[in-house]
């Protein structure tokens, strides 16, 4: 059977009308329907109305001769009594259920949780999976939930440690974690981590700890040289831009090139970026390390659309640099906007434009989401509903460019494997340091939503102990 095909059976069933037996028996089978009582059954209504009916006169007769009847013969009148008052109990809780069933429908069929959440993955993605197999479409679906949730809890478990290790605040190891779970030998990388973390401490701003540690196990670059020389590109750089953390994110995205190249980019950058406004230079670091320089003069004009969406600068120029990455990407960004809107508003623009990195319908990418969100809420990452987000958005775009390796002092080369979801990033678009790229992206726009969240939380003990 093809994907449209069972998507059809299944909302057949979902709207009463009944299925052919050999399809009834298929649904069943694979635990996406399950026979109920007949909805809607005219016959078995009445049955059941003139049951309870019987039960009631029987009970009102029993009732009568137990006001007059000697002391034996009554006890097997309570007994009886009590058999008639629990039959008509079950007539009723019958009646009831019988009753929210769909008058109209004469199935015995109703859809399984799993087979409405079957409905849900089909409908999003049926524009590129009609023809497809059912069973290969499950085997995909299943990659798809088995990769997000392999990372997910290899970055929960990699959590557990470092917090009792490292003096990083917990809300960034969390975004950290991500990253390095995806890294070869994610237990390897964990302890070049948390070293470089108490290197950097003191020497970089404190919200750019983790994001710097990040990036520089993502090179292969551990050593007290190499962060020595992180901060002396960063001081080098900050005249180009308006503060240390842009700074920082700037020297996060040209560390994967050779070190005689680094300087050389940001210069490339500056002159890409001059016809911009004052403000964040990283945006144009991003697009000229993806080769994409002529790109920067699109991004005044997106900086205009996006920012009647959203109101940080920093966030509408990182959006708009990402929406200038992609093809023709505006219309579903928007889209992906107007979805996302209906659970909340903060960092929406940032996130459904790292969401229309992936090629794919917006139905598709809000599942994908919605998969990606619940991988980072069962293995214990999140705190709220805006962290579940920004961390589902960042886990999402980890798992979609598969495995990488990128080379130590080079950062030139990585070896990709099969990505998990349906619609893989077009990494021909993105530099190799597109790894660094969502990181450093998440950083500066969705992350500082998820850390003032977390300290406005009501439950967060500056609130709830003054």
């Amino acid at each position: 059977m093809s994907c449209a095909e069972v998507l059809g059976q299944l909302k057949d069933v979902e709207a009463g009308h009944p299925p052919a037996p050999d399809v009834e028996a298929e649904l069943v089978r694979r635990g996406w329907a399950q026979r109920t009582a007949a909805a809607g059954d005219p016959a078995a209504g009445a049955e059941l109305r003139t049951l309870l009916v019987d039960l009631r006169a029987e009970r009102t007769a029993l009732a009568a001769q137990l006001r007059s009847a000697p002391p034996d013969p009554a006890a097997a009148l309570k007994t009886r009594l009590r058999e008639v008052e629990a039959s008509e109990r079950e007539t009723r809780k019958a009646i009831l259920e019988l009753a929210e069933l769909p008058a109209h429908s004469t199935t015995s069929l109703t859809l399984t949780f799993a087979g409405r959440d079957l409905v849900g993955e089909l409908e999003s993605r049926l524009g590129r999976v009609a023809d497809l197999p059912i069973d290969t479409f499950l085997e995909r679906i299943e990659t798809l939930r088995s990769a997000l949730g392999t990372v997910a809890r290899e970055a929960g478990a990699m959590l557990g440690r470092l917090s009792r290790s490292s003096f990083v605040a917990e809300q960034d190891l969390r975004a950290a974690v991500i990253g390095l779970a995806t890294l070869p030998e994610p237990q390897r990388q964990e302890g070049a981590f948390l070293s470089l973390t108490g290197i950097l401490d003191g020497n970089v701003p404190e919200a750019c700890v983790a994001l710097v540690a990040e990036a520089l196990v993502s090179a292969g670059t551990f050593t007290l040289a190499d962060a020595s020389a992180f901060g002396a590109l960063a001081t080098k750089v900050r005249r180009h831009c308006p503060s240390v953390v842009d700074a920082c994110h700037v020297t996060s995205l040209v560390w994967g090139h050779l070190p005689d190249q680094r300087e050389r980019l940001v210069e490339d950058a500056v002159r890409s970026a001059s016809g911009w406004r004052p403000g964040v230079l990283a945006p144009a670091v991003l697009l000229v390390d993806a080769g994409m320089g002529h790109a920067c003069g699109l991004v005044p004009e997106l900086e205009v659309q996006v920012g009647a969406l959203e109101k940080d600068p920093v966030s509408v120029r990182w959006t708009a640099a990402f929406l200038a990455m992609a093809d023709s990407p505006v219309d579903r960004w928007r889209e992906v906007c107007t979805w996302l809107r209906q659970y909340g508003t903060e960092g929406i623009a940032p996130a459904a434009a790292m969401l229309t990195m992936i090629d794919a319908p917006p139905s598709e990418l809000l599942d994908d989401l919605r998969l990606a969100s619940v991988a980072v809420r069962a293995a214990g990452l999140s705190l709220h509903a805006v962290e579940n987000l920004a961390l589902g958005v960042k886990l999402l775009l980890e798992v979609a460019q598969g495995q990488h390796v990128t080379l130590p002092q080079a950062g030139s080369l990585r070896k990709l494997s099969a990505p998990a979801t349906f619609a893989p990033l077009p990494l021909a678009r993105f530099s190799p340091r597109f790894v660094q790229a969502v990181s450093t992206y998440h950083a500066a726009t969705l992350h500082p939503q998820v850390v003032l969240r977390t300290r406005t939380h009501p439950l967060h003990s500056h609130n709830v102990y003054g």
